[in-house]
């Protein structure tokens, strides 16, 4: 598993404990679909997301997108439309891979 992926189930799964809690429901429960608990899951997360984190440097960051697979010109469509920018950045891309990877996992498109 790439260390992008890996940071993306870490947000899912500190999310998911902090909505069991504040909701008196099991972890299993936020993952059931019946409770529509999903969406905001993903908003959840992607906030966690935008808050202040250590980025890993330029290469590194490089080097995690090129493991995820993902291609570089879907995330950078994808960079330019959520920061409203005409050229993203390396770490734009990265957030977007880890964004990417969140969705991915819930099952979103």
């Amino acid at each position: 598993m790439s260390e992008i992926r890996e940071k993306a189930v870490r947000l899912l799964l500190q999310t998911a404990y902090e909505m069991a809690a504040d909701n008196a429901d099991s972890v299993a429960d936020i993952f059931d679909c019946q409770h529509g608990f999903i969406d905001d899951l993903r908003r959840r997360a992607m906030l966690k997301l935008d808050k202040p984190y250590t980025a890993p440097d330029f290469d590194t960051a490089e080097q995690q997108i090129a493991e995820t697979g993902l291609s570089l010109d879907m995330l950078d469509k994808r960079a330019r439309e959520a920061f409203s920018q005409k050229y993203s950045t390396t770490y734009d891309r990265y957030e977007c891979a880890i964004g990417w990877c969140i969705d991915d996992m819930l099952g979103w498109e």
